[in-house]
């Protein structure tokens, strides 16, 4: 049996079980459940945006049979990347790939086996397995283009012809801005700090919120405002087609609140319910 193993180090989530579960049952507290179908999440460690990451995804419903996490990273012009291994290594246990879905997505898009470490997929394994320590998990990498809408469109299709209760996590984090980046349009400091927050974040989170897909695409893309955005657009086009109207936002910060500097990234959590 092939498995995927873990690659982040602990700077990224806690090594041990016990850390994890502790960290989680503290952050658990302030959940609050909206019966949702999918999520937009942001990627970074779990320092900075762990807990926004973990109370979004605990706004989803609670019976889950597949969990399909979207990650990114890709040129536009990219195919979807796909794990393929059987298992997913978590601190304390293991994640199953749903093999079936994994061979649906393959017969349907043009596809490239995922070899590659991704944060914004392994940073969510952990959080899924505390919410659903049963479901089944696949990771696919989505590039910023329409693409993304139609596996969102797929994947809700077989929703409903394979009669189980899927869940779909978009993971992206917002701008990443300054030097770090090479990304300063504002400059430094405050100025720059109110520029993100207030208006390249904002503008992109209000498309997520209203749902226009095509919008957020040719913001993220043209502004420079998500590095994942294909993952997100895949998640709003399934929640579109599931009947749902509007995002809830659940939370946003940037990690120059937790840790000023010259270089910073915006996270936001959505949920469609």
């Amino acid at each position: 049996m092939s498995v995927r193993k873990r690659a982040l180090n602990a700077g990224w989530y806690p090594r041990t079980p016990e850390e994890v579960k502790k960290t989680l049952d503290e952050w658990s507290t302030d959940l609050s459940r909206l019966d949702g179908c999918a999520a937009i999440v942001p990627h970074a460690g779990w320092y900075y945006s762990g807990r926004l990451a973990f109370l979004t995804l605990g706004a989803l419903q609670k019976s889950i049979d597949t969990m399909v996490i979207l990650g990114g990273h890709l040129p536009a012009e990219g195919s979807l990347l796909i794990v393929e291994e059987d298992e997913f290594e978590v601190p304390g246990g293991f994640l199953k790939n749903d093999l079936d879905l994994v061979e649906k997505i393959k017969k349907n898009f043009r596809v490239s086996e995922d070899w590659d470490v991704d944060n914004g997929v392994e940073v969510q394994l952990p959080l899924v397995r505390y919410f659903w320590r049963d479901a089944k998990i696949v990771s696919i990498r989505v590039p910023p283009s329409n693409l993304s809408l139609d596996l969102g469109e797929m994947l809700y299709q077989w929703s409903l012809s394979s009669g189980k209760t899927i869940g779909i996590t978009g993971s992206t984090d917002l701008t990443h801005y300054g030097p770090n980046y090479r990304f300063s349009p504002r400059g430094t400091g405050k100025d720059a700090v109110e520029w993100v927050e207030r208006h390249n974040d904002a503008e992109l989170i209000q498309f997520l919120l209203k749902m226009h897909a095509e919008e957020a695409l040719n913001h993220a893309q043209t502004h420079r405002s998500a590095c994942s955005i294909g993952a997100a657009a895949a998640a709003l086009s399934f929640a579109r087609l599931a009947g749902v109207t509007k995002g809830v936002l659940t939370g946003y910060l940037t990690s120059y609140r937790i840790q000023p500097g010259a270089s910073f990234v915006g996270y936001a959590g959505v949920v469609y319910a």
